[in-house]
């Protein structure tokens, strides 16, 4: 989220586990970013771009009501200090307006709402005090957001600003939550670095009466789609508007440029993706699947399948995150569908399963939760149509998820949940009532609640994975003291991407060759010999996806 841009991403592909540690790959080398670029021309932007016609025109369509743009540091927060950032510039450009006083008069109001909302006046003075200096145009331009903590300080304000809304006025956000508002708001809304979501833009318009209007930019062919947020608030014509500009987080898997020395756009090293698929051959990992995100992903991915026709898979599918994408494609969502169709009839031999698809609550922002059912729906009959399998996604759904998947089971014949990260009753209410396997891989072994669901459900309905170039197994990970030593690689066998070394691993790029650590942990949690177990999970993974 910017103001109003983002910096480059590659939106190729996507999966869940991509977006949680995307922020975590590029955490140091954002912390030496400023909090807030320097404004340069919009045309500019399409650098970021430069071999994608359809990035290409949605820019030219920016430029004809965007003439610049600015950068935030992607640190979770990105939202939030874009909206501020936007907010004092606006009300500073012209401080008499009747607007700005406007403004002003309800933020300075905030902190007696605040308390009415039971925050402690003391404790939260301080942050309000670095939130109201921004009126004050020097301090606005020389520390509100180049000094870490003064900017932190007023994103937390603005997030107990949202709080508080949310609070006081809970029968106007309450239809849109799919958990109780007080965990919502403990788990989503007060803390630093968590993704923003509708609810919370629009708790944050409502509090200060503001309109923001949003571009979504995204790899959809279709014009650059708009969303306006308090649009009551925009009185007349010369109301000023927040725009912000919003581009998604998205990579995944063996079609993500990492694997082709490409960083955020930019060849930073050599093409090593041979070297890559060697070494985890050299380590026994026979098969691998990779998990398409879209229509797009489900035809690239054929280009590596077609190199590697007995070793690497694909799928086809829609993750729930992109399901838009049906209702947005130029010849209509059924065109959409029959392109996904056609891919498995021409593609018999590299395709394997349907998906990645399923529902995600945590990222309704992406796709709202209508959609995400109504798609994961269509796919249902995609996994009936081609008899395969299915690799579905679940996140913070309640029972929707289980609920949708009960009442269309006899319409795919198994499958598999990739990359659980769920309770322990609903791995079981996965593996005994709907009779599907579960995925794990480093992102899946987090916790210590991750942990006891390797141990309570059977090892011969555990598949594993490494969902590279993402979800390592760090030492902060409740599994690390599960791992066996000699599977943990040397420091000297990787080297920085800046400099690269040919027969080395990128250091914070995940491989395949890594599987053998997943498969360490769980054996060991289990009890069990890894090569019995590795022997289980192979078997059980050809037999599923017909290997």
């Amino acid at each position: 989220m910017d103001s109003p841009k983002e910096e480059k991403i590659n939106y190729e592909d996507i999966s869940d586990e991509n977006i949680i540690n995307y922020e975590n790959l590029i955490k140091e080398e954002e912390e030496q970013k400023a909090l807030v670029s320097d404004y340069d021309d919009i045309s500019n932007y399409r650098v970021n771009y430069i071999d994608s016609e359809i990035f290409s025109e949605k820019i030219n369509q920016l430029k004809k009501t965007c003439k610049g743009y600015r950068s935030v540091r992607k640190d979770g927060n990105c939202f939030y200090r874009s909206f501020a950032y936007k907010y004092f510039e606006l009300v500073n450009k012209n401080p008499d307006s009747k607007w700005s006083k406007e403004m002003r008069k309800i933020s300075g109001d905030s902190l007696k709402v605040l308390v009415s909302a039971n925050f402690d006046k003391d404790t939260i003075e301080e942050f309000y005090e670095y939130y109201m200096d921004s009126f004050d145009d020097r301090k606005f331009n020389d520390v509100s957001f180049k000094d870490d903590y003064v900017s932190n300080g007023i994103i937390f304000y603005l997030r107990l600003i949202c709080s508080a809304e949310l609070k006081l006025h809970h029968e106007n956000y309450e239809m849109f939550l799919e958990e109780p508002l007080e965990s919502f708001i403990a788990k989503q809304v007060e803390p630093l670095g968590r993704d923003v979501d509708n609810v919370q833009i629009m708790g944050i318009v409502n509090a200060l009466k503001v309109c923001v209007n949003i571009a979504y930019l995204d790899s959809t062919d279709h014009e650059v789609n708009y969303i306006k947020f308090g649009e009551e608030y925009q009185k007349n014509e010369k109301t000023p508007v927040i725009n912000l500009l919003f581009t998604p987080d998205v990579a995944v898997n063996l079609t993500d440029p990492m694997f082709y020395g490409i960083y955020r756009d930019k060849q930073v090293h050599e093409d090593d993706f041979d070297d890559i698929i060697a070494r985890a051959q050299e380590r026994g990992v026979e098969k691998m699947i990779t998990l398409a995100g879209n229509l797009e992903d489900s035809e690239s991915a054929l280009k590596i399948t077609a190199k590697y026709p007995t070793l690497i898979f694909s799928t086809v599918g829609c993750h729930p995150t992109r399901c838009s994408e049906f209702l947005e494609h130029k010849e209509g969502p059924e065109d959409y569908y029959q392109r996904l169709l056609n891919i498995v009839k021409e593609n018999k031999k590299n395709i394997v399963a349907i998906g990645e698809c399923g529902l995600d609550y945590d990222r309704t922002h992406f796709c709202p939760i209508d959609v995400q059912k109504r798609f994961f729906k269509v796919q249902f009959n995609l996994a009936k149509e081609t008899g395969l399998p299915m690799i579905l996604h679940n996140r913070n759904t309640g029972t929707d998820f289980v609920d949708m998947v009960k009442e269309h089971r006899d319409m795919f014949s198994t499958g598999v949940v990739h990359s659980f990260t769920g309770s322990v009753e609903e791995a079981l209410t996965i593996v005994n009532d709907l009779g599907l396997y579960i995925g794990f891989n480093g992102c899946s072994l987090k916790t210590e609640e991750n942990l006891k669901v390797i141990e309570a459900i059977p090892a011969d309905k555990i598949m594993i994975g490494t969902d590279a170039p993402w979800c390592d197994i760090r030492r902060t990970h409740a599994s690390f003291k599960f791992l066996d030593p000699k599977y943990i690689d040397s420091p000297d066998q990787f080297k920085k991407k800046e400099r690269f070394q040919k027969g080395c691993q990128v250091k914070g790029r995940n491989e395949p060759c890594q599987l053998l650590q997943v498969l360490s942990v769980i054996a060991n949690i289990k009890k069990m010999d890894i090569h019995e177990l590795a022997d289980l999970i192979y078997n059980n993974t050809k037999k599923v996806f017909n290997l």
